[in-house]
Order: C-alpha cells, then structure tokens, then sequence
C-alpha cells in the first residue's frame, strides 16, 4: 500500500497535478487511514524542530528586506566605474560571491529576487549580456545554501529528521566540508565555462550609466528597522548556537522576537511571510518518510560505501530536477539510514550528501525557485538550464565524490 501511494504523489509531483502540500497531505491521509501510520506519526512534521526554525527564518528575511540591507549591499556588490566595463569572467565571479556569501545566512529566494532585477539592469549598462549573469545568481544562492545548516531549509529538515531519529543534529557550519567544496567548484566552472555554455551575446551600453538606485527609505525611529541593528541581530543568531549549546530553533525564535519587539517587522508582516505551502509541504513528508521506513521500502542493495555516495548523490539529485527539494530529501533520508547502518558507517556523512545534493537543482528551471525566478527575467529556454547545469552537477559530483575519498 505505501507503495502505491508513493508511486502515485511522485507521479503528481512530476506531472505537477496539484500543489506539493495537497499531494504530500493526501498521501499521508491515506496511510493513515488504512492503518500504516498512526496519527502521532502522520503529522509528527509539525513539531519538527527543523521545520520551526524554518517558519522563523521567514519571519527573519522578511524583516532583512524591511531594513532595507538587500537594497544596500545590493549596490555595494554591483558598484563599479561605466566607463570601465568588468572582464564578463570577473563580473560573475563577484556576483556569485557575493550571492552565495549572503545565501548562507539568509533564505536564498528574496536574496535573488532582489540582486537578480538589479544585475540585470547592471549588466545592460555596461555591455554586457543579462543572460550570461542570471543563471549564475541563481546557482550562487544554491551553492552557498550549502555551507550552513540555516542556508536553506532543506538543511533544516534533515537536520530535524536526525534529531528525531536520535542521530543528533548539523552543527551550524558542519555541512561546509562539503558544501564548500562544491561552493568553490561550481564558481571556477561557472568562470571558466560559463560563457561558452550560457546563451546571450554582449550588448550595446546603456545610455544610463548605472543600475537604477534602490528607492531611499525614510530613517526609521526605531534603532531596529534599520539595516546594521537588524544584521547583527542575524549574526547573532547564527553565532549563538555555532558557540553555545543553545539549539538552533530557540535561535531563530529569539531573533524572530526580538526583531517583531523592535518593530523591524509587524505581526501582520510576520504572519503573511510564512510560506504555508513550504511549510506543510515539509511536515507531511515527514510523514510519508516514516511511512517507508516501517513498511521496509528504505532497503537497499549492496554497494561499496563511494558507490553508495555517488548513487546518493545521483538519485536526490534527480529528485529534486523533479519533485521539491525538500521532499526529494525526506524521501531520501529513511534509504540513507538504512544503507548506512547495512554497511557499518556513520550515516551523518552520507546525510550531508542527501542535503547538499537535494540543493543540487542546476539542470532543470523547475527544480528550485530561485531558476523560476530568474528563467523569467532572463527569457532562457529549458535547454538553458540544461546545456550549463548538467556540468555543474557533474563538478558537484565529482567534488563529493572527492572529499568523500580523501575525508571521509
């Protein structure tokens, strides 16, 4: 029975039949009507620390983006001199790092809603073509999600999954041994080759000489609504747990109340930026990962422990060219756990790869809300998305692979 069930919401992702939340919710409706998962079970996501953390980091950006610290950065990283255009290869290197370096402690889809509008004005000033620039914003926000437990939620949910099956958890900058790698790698492939895979030809400058300004804020009153307050805040949270025994969660919540009692955000603005549809979507497929396990579908065969990180690594990247980042990781995590203890080796390792790779979304721009974003700014085509980011998930494989053998 779980099975079928499995088949036909993986099926209904794939063919996009209905929201991720409604098919994951159904799902595990039906399991646990037909008694594979008992109630507690079913809905056991919903307490999930992971999952919290994740609801409070929505209230946290959304208070960033109030501050008004997005708009800033945004035209440090993109200032330069008109008249002296940037080399195409040293102009995406500086927004990838600069992407990347902020998706590591914020969530990545209003950092490239923001930076992605504003390199494409950047890069028309100065001649240089908008579509050589915008699939790596979006790639940058991936890779650099991969660094830190907070640098997107995927990291959280199989940190929380690990909690809750008494694997403890990530600790904040644990999951940079591999996500560093894989950081460095996809920004030299992205220098190197990206402007022979991506499409777009320069264009003629801009009459305007630069990005068009972010509009100015008036100066709050209150210390908090304004942008450096409001990112120490941010550091804050992601130091106290890196440097304290304080669980991540209870991090998050602080900085989420201490941000509404500064009156950075409101509770009507904090109350619309949870991303319901994420949030349940998570929860329930935290059903549907229990389901597996108990009904034994989390088997697998003989492997040698590199042939199982590379078969890891493949299948959750695949997942999540299909289905939600988020579920393609639950759904991996029962397979994982099982696998590991089959062949005597610690399972945290191998969880690494589950979440690095579910952030491995690069061939496709269906796969991650970031590509959405910016395949409709830049106008790109599927084989867009397919000509450069098969390449990037080769490096990221290779790159595990890699530490896999050295480290590991």
């Amino acid at each position: 029975m779980t099975l079928a069930v499995l088949l036909v919401v993986l099926v209904g992702l794939v063919r996009d039949w209905l929201g991720p939340d409604v098919l994951l919710t159904g799902g595990v409706t039906v399991l646990t009507i037909v008694g594979v998962l008992a109630p507690s079970e079913a809905f056991s996501g919903f307490a999930n620390s992971g999952v919290l953390a994740i609801a409070g980091l929505f209230v946290v950006a959304r208070a960033v983006e109030n501050s008004g610290a997005l708009d800033r950065l945004t035209q440090w990283v993109l200032e330069s001199d008109p008249r002296k255009p940037p080399r195409e290869s040293v102009a995406t290197l500086r927004v990838m790092l600069a992407t990347a370096s902020l998706s590591s402690v914020l969530n990545n889809t209003p950092v490239v809603a923001m930076l992605a509008p504003a390199v494409r004005r950047w890069a028309i000033a100065r001649g240089l073509s908008p579509k050589r620039l915008l699939i790596p914003v979006s790639y940058a926000a991936m890779i650099g999600g991969m660094c830190t437990i907070v640098g997107t939620s995927t990291n959280l949910v199989v940190a929380g999954m690990m909690e809750d099956a008494g694997l403890g958890t990530f600790g904040v900058f644990e999951l940079a041994q591999l996500g560093l790698p894989i950081a460095v790698g996809g920004m030299l492939f992205m220098t190197l080759f990206g402007s022979r895979l991506l499409p777009g030809t320069l264009e003629s400058p801009s009459i305007t000489p630069a990005p068009a300004p972010a509009p100015t804020r008036p100066a709050p009153a209150n210390l908090l609504c304004q942008p450096a307050p409001v990112l120490v805040v941010v550091g804050l949270m992601i130091a106290v747990p890196a440097c304290t025994p304080v669980p991540l969660v209870v991090s998050v919540f602080g900085a989420a109340t201490l941000l509404l009692l500064g009156k950075a955000i409101s509770p009507r603005q904090a109350r619309t930026s949870l991303d319901l549809e994420v949030l349940v979507t998570i929860a329930m497929a935290f059903g549907m990962g229990t389901a597996m396990t108990k009904s034994g579908l989390a088997a697998a065969g003989e492997l040698g422990p590199l042939a199982v990180v590379a078969a890891i690594f493949i299948v959750t990247s695949l997942f999540t060219e299909m289905i939600t980042n988020n579920a393609a990781a639950v759904l991996m995590f029962p397979i994982v756990t099982t696998v590991a203890a089959d062949l005597g080796v610690d399972p945290r390792r191998m969880l690494i790869v589950v979440a690095v790779a579910a952030s491995c979304s690069f061939a496709t721009p269906i796969g991650y809300q970031t590509n959405m974003i910016v395949a409709k700014l830049g106008d790109y085509r599927f084989v867009d998305f397919l000509r450069v980011g098969v390449g990037m998930n080769i490096t990221a494989l290779l790159v595990t692979l890699l530490v896999a053998h050295l480290c590991w």
